[in-house]
């Protein structure tokens, strides 16, 4: 599903966005990912999409923010552990300024959505 890049609703992310985090001399577009390209990341995005959710009334229900962000501090013994039982590092999905907006405009920020676009 190709997002709207001149929806409407883009102003509001950008501005939500700019409010909400520190943006320090980054250009927002719709293809930014919150933890990759923003720093988003743990407790940080959990507040973030929570803020996001309430303030553009969209239903985050079917969201696993784990899917998307990792946790805040280094976890010294998850690698060793993942070494010896051979266990490989599950990637972070990006989630994007652009699934801000499709949530907007849908009401809904949901897994089978965003995980479905690839």
């Amino acid at each position: 599903m190709e997002t709207i890049i001149n929806s409407d609703k883009w102003p509001l992310i950008v501005d939500f966005t700019t409010r909400n985090w520190r943006v320090d001399n980054i250009v927002l577009k719709i293809n930014t990912r919150l933890q990759e390209d923003l720093g988003i990341k743990g407790d940080d995005a959990d507040e973030f999409i929570y803020r996001f959710a309430e303030a553009f009334n969209v239903d985050i229900a079917n969201v696993d923010l784990s899917n998307y962000f990792t946790g805040n501090d280094f976890d010294f013994m998850t690698p060793i552990v993942r070494f010896f039982k051979r266990e490989p590092v599950k990637k972070k999905k990006p989630l994007t300024l652009g699934d801000l907006q499709e949530a907007i405009m849908i009401g809904k920020l949901d897994d089978s959505i965003i995980l479905n676009k690839e």
